[in-house]
């Protein structure tokens, strides 16, 4: 996974760092376990995670937010599983790097007029590992998680980069 993101204001690199080094099909067979498990149930505990710890956050949905019943929201699973899915991709190596590259982008300016803070990407990471390891147990082997880790600090550096810097110019 790599790539440029370029901008009006210069380009940065996707990844800070080359993937992780082991064996690649056990990172794709832990996406594989994650999807047995469901990717909705993975997602809206992360994001439950998120709600719980910071209730602010919960303001920024629309879709979703006035709903009594949002845990069971069409819009909320499907939004849970959207990030769930561009992480998991990337874990698996599902997309080419340019394609997933516009994926995260195109996230990342969406998500452009919320007041998403650092906070919120880290109560998110923490949760999200303690799904996999809750899901994955001993499959959650120190180079499956560096893939995890690594695929999830792009998808947020991705989205970072664009929540800033104005429109994206695709090359």
């Amino acid at each position: 996974m790599g790539g440029i993101i370029t901008s009006g204001r210069g380009s940065t690199n996707l990844m800070n760092s080359p993937r992780p080094e082991g064996d690649p099909n056990a990172a794709k067979e832990s996406w594989e376990e994650i999807r047995k498990v469901g990717v909705d149930k993975v997602g809206v505990a992360v994001f439950e995670k998120l709600f719980h710890d910071d209730p602010e956050s919960f303001q920024m949905f629309k879709t979703f937010r006035d709903d009594p019943n949002w845990k069971e929201n069409k819009g909320f699973k499907s939004h849970s599983r959207l990030v769930m899915n561009v992480i998991g991709g990337a874990v698996a190596k599902d997309q080419g790097d340019e394609e997933l590259r516009k994926i995260m982008l195109t996230i990342g300016s969406a998500h452009a007029a919320f007041a998403i803070k650092d906070i919120h990407f880290t109560i998110m990471r923490n949760e999200l590992f303690v799904q996999l390891q809750l899901h994955l147990g001993s499959k959650l082997t120190p180079e499956v998680k560096a893939v995890w880790e690594h695929a999830y600090d792009a998808f947020v550096r991705a989205m970072k980069y664009a929540m800033t810097s104005g429109p994206v110019k695709q090359h």
